[in-house]
């Protein structure tokens, strides 16, 4: 970069005379000058901004742990009382269909 502000330098002093370069590097230098505190302050800002971004992730992936947990609780016992009605459900079948089968079977034959 400063060999860029240089050559710009030479090229305007060379094309407009002395008192345009040195107000051209006065400019450049003050405008450097200033522009350091304002990077720094840009840099700290955007790390707090990055920081806070960080923490609302965090936040954001534990929520949503916690809501696939108690989902994959709530669900998994809906399905275990699923499957025990199911189950209840085939056995009282059998066990009520067993002797007409019998029953019809034996006098099927």
């Amino acid at each position: 970069m400063e060999f860029g502000v240089i050559l710009a330098l030479i090229i305007l002093y060379t094309n407009l005379g002395f008192f345009p370069s040195l107000a051209a590097l006065v400019s450049t230098v003050l405008v450097i000058i200033i522009d350091t505190p304002l990077a720094n302050m840009q840099k700290d800002f955007q790390t707090k901004v990055m920081e806070s971004k960080d923490s609302r992730i965090k936040a954001t992936a534990e929520i949503l742990k916690s809501i696939r947990h108690s989902w994959e609780s709530n669900f998994k016992k809906k399905l275990i009382d699923l499957r025990e009605k199911n189950e209840t459900g085939s056995r009282n079948t059998c066990i009520h269909a067993r002797p007409l089968l019998s029953y019809f079977g034996h006098h099927l034959r």
